[in-house]
């Protein structure tokens, strides 16, 4: 081991008191070795920018992963001029979105999400429901 001596400002020593306050009072130095150690064992590389989403992003991700399907359906369905068909060409139609959208981005319904709560519609595809008193869309 080798002794090492650095000069901190004060806002790090700050992050650094805090962060010893939440190890049972660990000085800063083993705040330090600690961090240096779970940087090391996390193959985190100081030359890389490290962005951390906070959880109304990934909120906001997943709730973009979910609609999606239901826009490419939607579209498929739409470019095949369904405005005046009778039923069974509007069954038709949605069968063979719905085959599309398995092939073009089918593994979107195995994610799992943590952040929003999904409901299954008639169709298969995933929703992220809200409730009217929640919502704007009147």
């Amino acid at each position: 081991m080798r002794p090492v001596t650095i000069r901190i400002d004060e806002f790090t020593e700050k992050y650094l008191l805090d962060l010893s306050s939440k190890y049972n009072g660990a000085s800063i130095g083993n705040v330090i070795k600690n961090l240096l150690k779970w940087c090391e064992n996390n193959n985190i590389n100081i030359n890389e920018k490290h962005s951390v989403f906070d959880d109304e992003t990934k909120k906001m991700i997943e709730q973009i992963h979910v609609a999606t399907p239901h826009l490419l359906l939607l579209t498929r369905m739409n470019t095949q001029d369904l405005l005046d068909s009778p039923t069974e060409k509007v069954t038709e139609v949605r069968d063979k979105a719905i085959k599309y959208l398995n092939k073009t981005c089918g593994s979107f319904q195995s994610a799992h999400y943590d952040n929003i709560r999904v409901t299954i519609n008639n169709v298969g595809l995933k929703q992220a429901p809200e409730s009217e008193e929640n919502t704007t869309w009147k």
